[in-house]
């Protein structure tokens, strides 16, 4: 009678789940935010790396439990970087953001 079977998927029972990371806006103009809640009061490091895999910022951030400003160095050009964040746990999360000044 229209009905399904509800089936519940236990195999991540009790696992962490992995927590999101979230940079906005994206694209940026220069302006980026970092909802870093998860981690709220922890230290984390910040790596920015260009499309080359060169690493052209390092940020030490205490994680607060509003969106925090990163400052992204005023020469940066435009272009595709990475972000690299690390917890003091050895987790690490990595998001892609499009800078267009």
């Amino acid at each position: 009678i229209g009905m399904a079977p509800v089936t519940q998927d236990r195999s991540q029972e009790g696992v962490e789940q992995p927590k999101d990371l979230l940079l906005f806006p994206n694209p940026t103009s220069g302006s980026l935010f970092a909802d870093l809640s998860a981690w709220e009061g922890e230290q984390l490091q910040i790596q920015v790396f260009d499309s080359r895999g060169q690493r052209v910022q390092h940020l030490e951030v205490t994680a607060d439990g509003m969106p925090q400003r990163l400052p992204l160095h005023e020469g940066l050009s435009n272009g595709l970087y990475f972000f690299d964040i690390r917890m003091p746990d050895g987790m690490q999360r990595t998001t892609r953001i499009l800078l267009q000044r």
